[in-house]
């Protein structure tokens, strides 16, 4: 299966269709949605995550700039903000980022001149 750029899901063409992507973890919530971005674009995809049947040791691993490729099914997305997502299939860590050697978690920055 030929990988395929975030930016070409977005457009919403592949809808029903399996792929694979490769990117970096953005942000990963509730153990169950990573934000997945490949640099194609400045959006990310949403791919959902099945937690309750997917490793625990493999979940602790899904750091924000984790480096992942994900194997699924792109479908219209249930939530707002997005016209589609990614249901994982496959899911593997290929470079994983410490989070205590590099506190990259998303923060809400005040800017003030």
């Amino acid at each position: 299966m030929a990988r395929t750029k975030i930016k070409e899901l977005l457009l919403g063409d592949f809808l029903d269709k399996k792929v694979t992507i490769k990117g970096w973890v953005r942000t990963f919530r509730n153990n169950q949605f990573i934000a997945l971005n490949d640099g194609s674009t400045i959006e990310n995809i949403q791919v959902v995550v099945d937690f309750e049947n997917t490793q625990p040791s493999l979940l602790k691993r899904l750091t924000t700039s984790a480096c992942i490729s994900v194997e699924g099914k792109i479908t219209a997305s249930q939530g707002k903000g997005q016209k589609v997502e990614m249901i994982a299939e496959k899911l593997e860590i290929l470079g994983d980022s410490d989070a205590e050697a590099y506190p990259l978690q998303p923060k809400n920055i005040l800017w003030s001149f």
